[in-house]
């Protein structure tokens, strides 16, 4: 946690980000794998794309009936392969590909309930290591540069989060061979499940992708198997998050994203054999487990037999470009648009942002960057 106090408003935010993601099997921030065609709205490319005054992002405006096919929709305008090309087609009409990431957002005050708090959806991976197949899709980018649509359905996203979250999900959680557990605590009753939907579960990881603080674990004398861990200060931890954009990138997630070196990492304590009643946990951080490990890196990188991340923390890319498009079926006013570009220039600054969350920057220790803004500069 940064220094500066959390403001009331930000601080529930926070909370009602760290618990919806812990509610549901797929709570969050997975990658829609089969979006289909909309059969509710036609969507054409003819919508006016509007640059903002200091040219830090764009506005397309919609008419009403593509708007509420976004808010209907569980992934929003990801949930039609259609609608994915066509808001591509959209924004390259425009602009150079030169984007590593595009970020989506649906101008809505508040998050809306049908829908998760963010998507990343995937377009392309060249790195090795991850867990993650080499491919690349298109989606409007004739090279292999963009890397994802992000799409978040609510105004304060960028600023409180997932936005840590939805970065993270380019590189990490894919490791397979079953060495990361998880389970859903609403249903005790189901089994666990292999944690790499892209999340971390029940691990010594406490990062962005969820997971616990190490130093918090205890074993409890009441029942045996029976354990207690949190992240940070929160009473339990999250099994697919921890708090929106309050809490920095872990030494795991750092490595996977190539901005960490492998000596960094230290050894992570994963459990297995979950069992979790929803009370219990989500109030005290306590679970039960039948068996409890600690790997290193290099034993986790072998069973999994992902190999080494190629390019590694020496040659990685650290510097990116980014640019945000928020979907409106109204013009955005001045108001929005200062709003907008105040978010923008904290949460993609290349230095600390003064206020008591994380930009990407901070969240890197200074070892990454994301630039969004000059958008000028990349009109065709």
């Amino acid at each position: 946690m940064k220094p500066n106090q959390i403001n009331y408003s930000l601080l529930v935010l926070i909370l009602v980000i760290l618990f919806s993601c812990q509610k549901s099997i797929d709570p969050i921030v997975d990658t829609p794998t089969n979006p289909t065609t909309p059969t509710t709205t036609t969507i054409t490319t003819k919508y006016p794309l509007v640059l903002s005054p200091n040219n830090l992002l764009v506005s397309i405006q919609v008419p009403n009936a593509t708007f509420s096919f976004a808010n209907g929709s569980y992934y929003g305008i990801f949930s039609s392969v259609d609608s994915v090309k066509i808001f591509s087609d959209i924004i390259y009409q425009r602009f150079k590909d030169n984007f590593d990431f595009i970020f989506i957002i649906t101008n809505n005050a508040t998050h809306p309930s049908n829908q998760p708090y963010g998507v990343n959806f995937g377009v392309s991976n060249s790195v090795k290591g991850t867990g993650v197949e080499i491919y690349k899709n298109g989606w409007g980018s004739t090279s292999a540069k963009l890397k994802s649509f992000m799409f978040l359905p609510f105004k304060d996203a960028i600023s409180y989060g997932p936005t840590l979250h939805e970065i993270c999900h380019n590189w990490a959680n894919y490791i397979p061979k079953g060495i990361f557990k998880t389970i859903d605590g609403n249903q005790a009753s189901l089994p666990e499940m292999d944690a790499l939907d892209g999340h971390w579960g029940v691990a010594s990881t406490n990062g962005q992708l969820g997971g616990f603080d190490l130093a918090t674990l205890q074993t409890l004398t009441d029942a045996p198997n029976h354990y207690h861990a949190q992240s940070g200060t929160n009473s339990s931890f999250g099994l697919f998050a921890n708090g929106g954009n309050s809490l920095a990138y872990s030494p795991l997630e750092l490595y996977m994203m190539g901005l960490a070196a492998k000596s960094e990492v230290p050894d992570i304590t994963v459990f297995s054999g979950l069992t979790i009643d929803g009370n219990d946990f989500f109030n005290k951080g306590n679970f039960f487990a039948t068996s409890k490990k600690t790997l290193s890196l290099d034993q986790i990188i072998t069973q999994s037999g992902i190999g080494e991340r190629i390019p590694d923390y020496q040659s990685s890319q650290k510097e990116f470009r980014a640019i945000v498009a928020v979907v409106s079926p109204t013009a955005l006013t001045t108001t929005e648009w200062t709003s907008y570009e105040k978010s923008i220039t904290d949460f993609f600054k290349k230095s600390n942002d003064e206020t008591s969350l994380f930009n990407f920057y901070e969240a890197t220790k200074g070892r990454g960057w994301i630039k969004a803004d000059q958008l000028n500069l990349e009109s065709k």
